[in-house]
C-alpha cells in the first residue's frame, strides 16, 4: 500500500506514505502558486523516491482549515488523480496531519490571515477545533501551551 498525501492549506505539501512510515516527502511554503506548482511537486516527489505513480494505491488529501482557492487546488488535483486512476480518497483536517504526530499536548496553528490563525488543540488526538482566533486570544486563553505549525 502507498498513499499519496497532498495538503495545499498552507503553501504545498505532498508525501508518499507505506504502512512503515512517510517514504519521501516535499513542501513549498510559496502561498497563491498551488495551481502551478502541485502536480509538478507531486511528479518531483515520485521521481526523488524512486517510485512510479501506478504504485500509488490511495490518496489522503487535506481539506482545510486554510484559504478557498489553494484548498480547492489541492482537493481537485486528488479527485481528479483518484478518478483518472480509480482509486480511494479520504479527506482530513489539515491541523490533524500536523497535531496527531505530536506525543504530547499542543495547539497547532496556521495562518488564517488578516492577523488571525487556524487552530486546533490536541492531547492524545484533537480536543478543540478547529477554529479561527487572533494570536494574542489564544495565547491568553492556553498561556501555558506548546504551540506548533507553519504560523508559530
Amino acid at each position: 500500500m502507498l498513499s499519496l498525501a497532498i495538503d495545499t492549506s498552507t503553501g504545498i505539501s505532498v508525501a508518499l506514505v507505506a504502512s512503515t512510515g512517510v517514504i519521501h516527502e516535499l513542501s513549498l511554503d510559496s502561498h497563491g502558486v498551488q495551481g502551478e506548482k502541485t502536480t509538478a511537486l507531486i511528479g518531483e516527489l515520485l521521481n526523488e523516491s524512486g517510485h512510479n505513480i501506478s504504485e500509488v494505491t490511495d490518496l489522503v488529501v487535506g481539506v482545510g482549515p486554510g484559504p478557498f482557492t489553494g484548498l480547492r487546488v489541492g482537493i481537485a488535483t486528488a479527485q481528479a488523480f483518484a478518478f483518472a486512476r480509480h482509486l480511494p480518497t479520504v479527506g482530513i483536517c489539515s491541523l490533524d496531519a500536523i497535531g496527531l504526530s505530536y506525543d504530547s499536548s499542543c495547539i497547532v496553528v496556521t495562518d488564517a490571515r488578516r492577523k488571525e490563525v487556524y487552530w486546533a488543540r490536541y492531547e492524545r488526538g484533537r480536543r478543540e477545533g478547529p477554529a479561527v482566533a487572533t494570536p494574542d486570544s489564544l495565547v491568553s486563553t492556553y498561556p501555558d501551551a506548546f504551540f506548533i505549525g507553519p504560523a508559530v
